[in-house]
């Protein structure tokens, strides 16, 4: 009776129509599947693609969560079924080298393949996972390719490891929890370009054969894009995306570019690149950035670019102790922010023409193998203290443009070494901190400005030197080694007079030594004060030697002429006038020989003047060349310390 009962119930399962469900059967495993779910063997095991929409007789947008289309059974994929599609049929069945190519599929439960092997490759097309999708150490020995479809509950591929390229674009939609690809291991690409990812994406310590790319309108928001310690192997393509909770590529290491181009957007926190390494190039191009960019120690084997009307506003451009292989190039740029490129090391140059900066940017103790280009550039300052500079400081090249500084900006050169300066008229601001700074040339490098810059009279130079605050000798020496070593010793005496005529007027002036609180004839000098007492000195300089510097101490033969002449008059009025009748060459010969310290040119002369009886000279004679001697000596002091230098170390 039993066995009869289980005959008969056999007999009406061959005999229902095939429309419930059926058995798929192979060498590994057997389970039970429904009409759609035979329908996508059949066309797996002919070695075609599974599309969906071609079955159902409609193309449906797999992020229409509304359309109650996908929920027709022609489209119900179960899990179990794509878990053991996946893993369990033997492909020499199906050919390998097709995979499992499935289009428009929707799978209501979550789906399992933790630490699972898949050996063909795998196409989930333009499907929805309405459940949660668990990849986590598994296993795809292919391609895994989830181009167009909508993840409903999040994706996790903890540790994944995926022999080819990984593609979650063309519209992929995740949502509902993060994209998780922490420690995933991708031989090929990873493609996420024109996707969305409404809770961020991990790949911390992601490791990548290939390009990783976040582009063409990819959004990632509610969670930051985490490659902390990634690897990636070619480059990394951002480019036209929108970050809406920042990005952190701490530690970072990409063996070829980055772009940033095309409209980019990182906003809802900063561009961490904290140690990161670029074997290329970095380009932020046409984009925003609008937290910062953190990039200590940051290591870029090309170029930077912050270029073609980018934007970077929030906390600063943080370059401390990085290295740029190439050139730093901010090129018709704005930066609400502060660049701080503190003991930064860049191969190239710093190019910032064109660009905007609401913060003075800042380059202290930085190696810089190029020049450094200001030329159109709007500034509130600039710092560039105690940097090495192997090129030009250009302020213009040559065709007009030069910086725009703010009013009371500061160009702080502290300290600094270039190769050269190329400037042109109204090039510098109003501030200069030039304390230390040295250069080789005026004009380029190359030659480029050389004439115009070496034809422009002392006095410019003059007033250049006096736009630093505070009086150094340093930057007047510096440029008059500049003017000795073209062989002009006049514009070089010229700026060292320069700065001693600005010692002087500064220490009377700051001395207040006359008091023009009072009328004229009531100021009294300060004798007590330091600065005054060497304002005197440094014009009793000027007068006598002119510093002593250049011809200056030749100024003394005037000195002598004079004193001789006033010498000579005083003799004419001798009593009872002996002097007069021995001509006005005597007289000027007697006086002469007076002034003269330790010379004696006559004895007659020297004889005239030995007169205690006051027989030949008056009480006042004998008193004026008394000072007349002292004056002597006063000037010889004068003419010896000019000519060895001795005033050149006050």
């Amino acid at each position: 009776m039993r066995w009869g009962l289980g005959v008969a119930l056999l007999l009406a399962w061959l005999l229902l129509p095939n429309q419930g469900r059926a058995q798929l059967g192979g060498p590994i495993q057997v389970m039970t599947a429904s009409t759609t779910e035979q329908w996508i063997w059949q066309r797996l095991r002919a070695g075609e693609t599974a599309d969906l929409n071609t079955r159902c007789g409609v193309t449906l947008d797999p992020r229409a969560n509304d359309d109650a289309r996908w929920r027709d059974p022609c489209r119900q994929v179960s899990a179990k079924f794509l878990e053991w599609l996946l893993t369990g049929p033997d492909w020499r069945v199906a050919p390998a080298h097709r995979g499992v190519r499935m289009v428009g599929a929707r799978v209501a439960d979550p789906i399992d393949l933790t630490s699972t092997d898949v050996r063909a490759e795998v196409w989930l097309i333009q499907g929805r996972f309405e459940r949660e999708v668990w990849l986590d150490r598994a296993r795809f020995a292919g391609l895994l390719s989830l181009g167009g479809s909508v993840f409903r509950a999040g994706l996790s591929g903890n540790a994944l490891q995926v022999g080819g390229s990984l593609f979650l674009r063309d519209g992929a939609l995740v949502a509902g929890g993060e994209v998780n690809l922490a420690g995933a291991s991708v031989g090929g690409n990873l493609d996420m370009a024109n996707a969305r990812f409404e809770a961020g994406v991990n790949a911390d310590s992601l490791q990548l054969g290939g390009s990783l790319f976040l582009r063409g309108g990819t959004v990632v928001a509610g969670g930051a894009v985490n490659l902390i310690g990634a690897r990636i192997g070619a480059n990394l393509d951002m480019s036209g995306a929108r970050f809406q909770a920042g990005i952190n590529g701490d530690s970072m290491r990409v063996g070829g570019s980055m772009s940033l181009r095309d409209g980019t957007v990182v906003s809802g926190g900063p561009l961490f690149l904290l140690g990161a390494s670029i074997a290329g190039n970095m380009e932020v191009s046409s984009s925003r950035v609008e937290e910062g960019l953190v990039a200590n120690a940051l290591q870029v084997g090309g170029s930077l670019f912050l270029n073609d009307g980018s934007v970077v506003t929030g906390r600063e451009i943080n370059l401390v102790r990085a290295s740029i292989g190439g050139n730093l190039v901010a090129v018709n740029a704005r930066f609400g922010t502060l660049i701080n490129g503190f003991a930064l090391k860049l191969g190239g140059g710093v190019f910032l023409f064109d660009s905007t900066f609401s913060d003075p940017p800042s380059f202290i103790a930085a190696v810089i193998g190029g020049g450094i280009d200001l030329t159109g550039a709007t500034l509130p300052g600039l710092y560039l203290s105690g940097s090495v500079i192997n090129g030009d400081l250009r302020l213009s090249r040559g065709d007009g443009a030069v910086p725009t500084w703010s009013a009371g900006g500061a160009l702080v050169l502290r300290n600094t070494q270039v190769l050269a300066i190329e400037d042109a008229a109204g090039a510098w601001p109003p501030v200069l901190d030039l304390k230390g700074f040295t250069y080789a040339r005026l004009g380029g490098a190359l030659g480029a400005g050389a004439v115009d810059m070496l034809r422009r009279p002392a006095e410019y130079y003059a007033a250049w030197l006096a736009r630093d605050p505070v009086l150094a000798r340093q930057p007047y020496e510096q440029l008059a080694s500049v003017f000795r070593a073209t062989g002009d010793r006049d514009r070089a005496d010229a700026i060292l007079t320069a700065y001693r005529d600005r010692e002087r007027n500064e220490a009377w002036r700051d001395g207040k030594c006359w008091n023009t609180e009072k009328p004229w004839w009531q100021r009294p000098l300060t004798w007590g004060s330091e600065q005054c007492r060497n304002a005197i000195w440094l014009g009793v300089l000027w007068a006598t030697i002119g510093y002593g510097i250049g011809d200056g101490p030749f100024r003394i033969v005037y000195w002598v002429l004079g004193v001789t002449l006033l010498g000579m008059l005083v003799l004419a009025f001798a009593r009872p006038d002996p002097a007069r009748p021995r001509g006005v060459l005597w007289c000027f010969g007697a006086s002469l020989d007076h002034l003269l310290p330790i010379v004696e040119l006559n004895k007659e002369f020297s004889d005239y003047f030995h007169d205690p009886e006051r027989t030949r000279l008056r009480g006042w004679q004998l008193s004026y060349f008394a000072l007349h001697a002292l004056v002597g000596y006063a000037l010889g002091f004068f003419l010896l310390a000019g000519l060895t230098g001795l005033t050149q170390g006050q």
